[in-house]
């Protein structure tokens, strides 16, 4: 095949791209010579990765919009905590580490769980927003690998409204509404379960409630996936609020990791 002109830069070349057709080599040109040639594809897998980036971030935003996080948390991440004291401190690098430690790209069997928690002042020290740093971090480190993170966010009294408001179902509503086996399926199998103010949900009858989060920790346990707690509670409080077995359990899971948090209201000197 005779030399051509490049289209683009209307260089000279030889076309020397060959493809196999009924077993004959035959001559492949584009009309480019091979710079051009290289710099359009160059050009073509620069812009196949900002479409990558843009897809990622978006999936991004909507595995946080479906998790469960309150709205008002959305916006808030490491970036945005100001920690004063050397006790906040300590708590906040020990989140950060957690979260820069989370297996991405894989299901987190045999992450250590974490429980976030403050007794002498239990309001308003913010430990909803060192878990939302933690969520936040979790989903921007993921680049994009085939396993998403798949972390679902209930406060306490939530998922247990949740799950009894499926008992008062119609027939008719069963068929259309999420059921209690699907909301406790999504619970003991996702990579990472939130459970935000652990020791709210408050029962004369404490047996549905030690059960129902029994069998919760119990399936994570035996899947090796981990539990993020925040509550008011101490180690006693919280094993008598869970139960001895579901305490024993959840605890093992922690691996010796517990943060307690220290200094004021944050809430409060934050305005």
């Amino acid at each position: 095949m005779p030399d051509q002109n490049c289209t683009q830069c209307t260089t000279t070349y030889t076309p020397c791209d060959t493809l196999t057709l009924y077993g004959r080599a035959v001559i492949k040109d584009v009309g480019l010579c091979p710079e051009c040639r290289n710099a359009v594809a160059a050009e073509r897998q620069k812009q196949e990765a900002l479409v990558a980036v843009q897809d990622t971030a978006n999936r991004r935003r909507t595995l946080l919009e479906d998790c469960g996080m309150p709205p008002e948390y959305h916006r808030r991440n490491f970036s945005t905590w100001k920690y004063r004291t050397p006790e906040l401190d300590k708590v906040y690098q020990a989140c950060v580490n957690y979260a820069e430690e989370f297996p991405i790209g894989q299901r987190p069997v045999g992450y250590r769980s974490l429980y976030l928690w403050s007794e002498n002042h239990a309001v308003g020290t913010g430990k909803t927003h060192l878990a939302a740093g933690i969520v936040h971090e979790i989903y921007n480190r993921w680049k994009g690998e085939d396993h998403s993170p798949f972390i679902l966010w209930y406060s306490e009294p939530r998922l247990f409204a949740a799950i009894q408001a499926t008992f008062n179902y119609t027939e008719e509503e069963q068929g259309t509404h999420v059921s209690a086996s699907t909301i406790l399926k999504g619970v003991a199998h996702c990579d990472l379960l939130v459970l935000d103010d652990t020791g709210k949900e408050r029962r004369a009858n404490k047996e549905f409630l030690q059960r129902t989060m029994f069998d919760i920790i119990d399936q994570r346990d035996g899947l090796g996936l981990p539990i993020l707690l925040t509550g008011n509670l101490n180690a006693t409080q919280l094993k008598i609020h869970l139960g001895e077995a579901s305490y024993s359990r959840f605890f093992a899971s922690c691996k010796g990791r517990a943060a307690e948090m220290g200094g004021g209201d944050y809430r409060q000197e934050k305005g």
